[in-house]
């Protein structure tokens, strides 16, 4: 399996700014997922590349190695030649202590030779970045031999690098990268044939390529600048095999369309069919993966429904399953746990000390499995009585107290063996105090927007839980304690739940996760890299080649004049399970073994994809509307919208007509506004400014403005509703 680091620094903390380096590691970090199909990518940019955060990132990823892996190393920033040695920065470099705060590449290559793996590449576009010894340049007079066994079980700790050890590694203007950085993006994803040798790329095949062509520009730009290549090898080895036609390229697939899995939108659902697809289509958004797991302040993370907070969740579980515990509150007795609060406090308060019980029990559990925690894992299992379940952690026998051993009065003081829920969260707080943490460790939070409806003093329950956590991670934080809490949480949840100073804990310490960004080519959205990567994924798995068109080639150019991929983003609301729910009904339509979708079969997937848009809303809406007016909002209103733009007026005219909707508590701008946050519907400003809730950073409308807007009906309905 092969692994890749790729760390890009542009704004240092003590040094000046380099230019592209962050471009050239995101590069790279997509050629390693989408070309080399890595088992696993860290991805450093900026700040996240401390000078502790890389070493121990580094040292983490050579611990998994094996035998049979191989290390991709990529780094783009500020190099230094230090006695002879080349030494990389970290963003925390100072200049004045290079031995403490630089990253000494030799002792990075001698700490690999050391691990079980024999086969690692480091790829280095920066100053100086050659060791002062043994220089091998220019091109290399040796060439691959078409047997690729000769090519195989090579054992080898390599080094590109950009510059000798006394040169400047310059930029390119056009590509927006490093100089080097362009061609070997150019040599990695297999695209230019003189590169490779039998559509094979090798160690040397490579350096060949870098050399001339880098010497080549840098003498049209007037800059000196060489590629270099040491470390240890054996002999010329291979980096990757092209000559397996690339399907996808050539607009042929080897399978048709409905053979493709494009997935299953329920995360749960998936993770249980089948773990290893589970892992590799996992698509690490805004590496919000990462951030939670390095960034001790990430304690929230927000998302739309279906934006894929589940999916990240099970992620983190499924790969750190000794060190992550991940609670699912769907079925949470909310009943149970309202019984067990603090009657003499007021509002959220009340529940603080609940939710203390709760989390630190689960946060007990994960640790007692540690050998060296004694202490923890009799406590826990004299509690339990064996395997701990909600059930049981909301006993109400715990209002009263309960019995155990005496020998734990001693450790809060107390002369009864009879404890209370807050005789045992102090008796939890002390004995973590004096327990052990191999790994950092978490708790994740999710399926907590399941019962808005059903759950009495719902909001006051969340705002304790938010508060709870906060204050958990900071005793954690104050007793050098490596552990963390993290609450997945819709976003129109959050906003409903009222409190004092919630924005403090949004401050710093929140991941929103969003599809989109502001590129003008939709193709340049995440959504499209998550759904391209799973097509990449299966045509791998038939033995093809990824392609960076992948997404394109099985869509039709265009539909109704329109780019087929922005088309069917419109019947969305941008989130990925919308995608795969669309690819799915598209691919059931396709049945005369097609290797690439018509315009006819996605707009007739419509009508099935539409049914599933429906219930994402009502499933949406719940909490905030009852049966009967989201009956009347879907049966009454919408369809008397049809696909016309309709000013406030009429809209409101149409809700007064409804039975239910009229009954609320909430007024008709209220409605509009709940229906326009969701994306049931979309507006538009009198300047002609289309939006909608999904697109933009806007999920609210000002109420001032609502009586001057135009209204839509969300276009993925329109089926469903018999409007089209």
């Amino acid at each position: 399996m092969d692994y890749s680091i790729s760390i890009g620094i542009e704004t240092y903390g003590n040094l000046n700014k380099t230019l592209y380096a962050e471009n050239d590691a995101i590069r790279f970090d997509n050629i390693m997922k989408n070309v080399f199909n890595v088992k696993e990518s860290i991805l450093l940019i900026g700040n996240e590349a401390s000078y502790m955060n890389t070493q121990n990132k580094y040292n983490k990823c050579i611990e998994k190695l094996t035998e049979d892996d191989r290390l991709f190393f990529f780094f783009a920033g500020h190099g230094k030649n230090y006695f002879g040695s080349p030494y990389i920065s970290s963003w925390d470099s100072n200049n004045d202590d290079i031995g403490k705060t630089w990253h000494n590449l030799v002792e990075f290559l001698s700490q690999f030779n050391e691990s079980s793996c024999k086969r690692a590449i480091f790829l280095i576009d920066a100053c100086e970045s050659t060791i002062n010894f043994g220089l091998r340049n220019g091109e290399i007079n040796e060439f691959s031999p078409t047997d690729i066994s000769h090519l195989t079980n090579v054992e080898y700790t390599y080094v590109f690098s950009s510059a000798s050890h006394k040169e400047k590694a310059s930029v390119n203007e056009e590509t927006k990268h490093g100089i080097w950085s362009t061609f070997l993006f150019e040599a990695l994803e297999g695209n230019n044939p003189k590169a490779l040798v039998n559509k094979r790329l090798t160690n040397i095949s490579m350096q060949n390529f870098l050399s001339v062509n880098v010497e080549e520009y840098c003498k049209t730009q007037g800059h000196k600048q060489k590629s270099f290549t040491w470390g240890i090898c054996q002999r010329e080895f291979l980096i990757s095999d092209y000559s397996i036609k690339n399907d996808l390229d050539s607009k042929e697939i080897k399978t048709s369309i409905k053979e493709m899995y494009f997935g299953i939108i329920d995360a749960d659902n998936e993770l249980k069919n089948d773990r290893v697809k589970f892992e590799k289509n996992f698509y690490n958004l805004n590496d919000v993966a990462e951030s939670i797991q390095n960034d001790k302040n990430i304690q929230l993370v927000l998302g739309k429904k279906g934006t894929g907070k589940t999916y990240i969740g099970k992620y983190i579980e499924e790969i750190n399953k000794d060190q992550v515990t991940y609670i699912n509150f769907e079925k949470f007795n909310y009943t149970s746990f309202n019984a067990l609060k603090d009657a003499k406090a007021i509002g959220y308060e009340r529940y603080q000390l609940v939710w203390e019980w709760v989390l630190l029990s689960f946060v007990v559990e994960l640790l007692s499995s540690n050998e060296n925690n004694i202490e923890l894992k009799e406590l826990y299992e004299e509690i339990f009585y064996g395997k701990m379940t909600l059930d049981k952690v909301l006993n109400k026998r715990l209002k009263k107290g309960v019995s155990i051993s005496e020998k734990y009065k001693n450790y809060i003081k107390k002369t009864s063996n009879v404890f209370s829920i807050d005789d045992l969260v102090e008796l939890y707080k002390v004995l973590l105090e004096r327990s052990q943490i191999q790994d950092f460790s978490y708790l994740i939070l999710d399926g907590l927007d399941e019962k808005i409806n059903e759950a009495t003093n719902y909001k006051e329950i969340l705002n304790s839980l938010l508060w709870t956590v906060k204050h958990l991670n900071d005793v954690f934080y104050e007793n050098e304690l490596d552990f963390k809490i993290v609450i997945f949480l819709r976003n129109d949840v959050y906003e409903m739940i009222s409190g004092a100073n919630l924005g403090k804990i949004h401050f710093g310490s929140t991941k929103t996760l969003t599809w989109i960004n502001d590129s003008i080519n939709k193709y340049d959205y995440p959504l499209a890299d998550f759904i391209q990567k799973r097509i990449n994924n299966f045509i791998i798995g038939k033995g093809g080649q990824p392609s960076e068109l992948a997404l394109a080639n099985i869509l039709p150019e265009k539909v109704k004049e329109m780019d087929s991929w922005e088309w069917l983003l419109n019947f969305t609301t941008y989130k990925p399970r919308d995608i795969i729910a669309f690819f799915n009904s598209a691919r059931e339509l396709c049945k005369n073994n097609e290797k690439r979708m018509t315009e006819q079969i996605l707009r007739d997937a419509t009508k099935d994809y539409s049914k599933y848009l429906k219930q994402e809303f009502e499933d949406e809406l719940y909490g905030f509307l009852n049966d009967e007016q989201k009956l009347d909002v879907f049966n009454n209103i919408l369809p008397k919208m049809k696909m016309n733009w309709v000013n406030f007026v009429t809209i409101r005219g149409y809700i007064n007509q409804t039975e239910h909707c009229t009954q609320s508590v909430i007024d008709n701008s209220e409605l509009i506004n709940l229906l326009y946050s969701v994306g049931v519907i979309g507006t538009m400003s009198s300047e002609n400014f289309e939006n909608w809730s999904y697109r933009g950073k806007r999920t609210k409308l000002n109420p001032n403005e609502i009586p001057l807007l135009k209204y839509k009906v969300h276009q993925g309905l329109w089926k469903v509703l018999s409007i089209w």
